[in-house]
């Protein structure tokens, strides 16, 4: 088997954790080190079957638009698409998507 070495810039021990705020930890997550911290099994197990529907469904929450203005368009910019139309158009499609 092939060892594997650690990066050491990530933290791994609760104390450098701490250390860094508690860096690596998805939002406030705590360290689980016991197995008595875990919920029942019957609630585990729910737990995973609703995961499990949800990524089979592939639901995700819908994206939130945000209208951004239009950009301003620098004077040399300008004249240069007004000497070729096809880099107007171009610039034109670039803009609106």
């Amino acid at each position: 088997m092939k060892s594997v070495e650690l990066d050491p810039k990530i933290p791994q021990t609760d104390e450098e954790i701490a250390a860094a705020g508690g860096a690596g930890l998805p939002h406030g997550a705590k360290k689980v080190t016991k197995l008595s911290q875990l919920p029942p099994d019957k609630v585990m197990i729910d737990l995973i079957k609703q995961a499990v529907a949800l990524n089979a469904a592939a639901l995700r929450p819908p994206r939130k638009r945000v209208a951004r203005p239009m950009p301003t368009v620098p004077p040399d910019l300008a004249r240069a698409l007004k000497k070729s139309p096809r880099a107007a158009a171009t610039f034109a499609k670039a803009i609106r998507s």
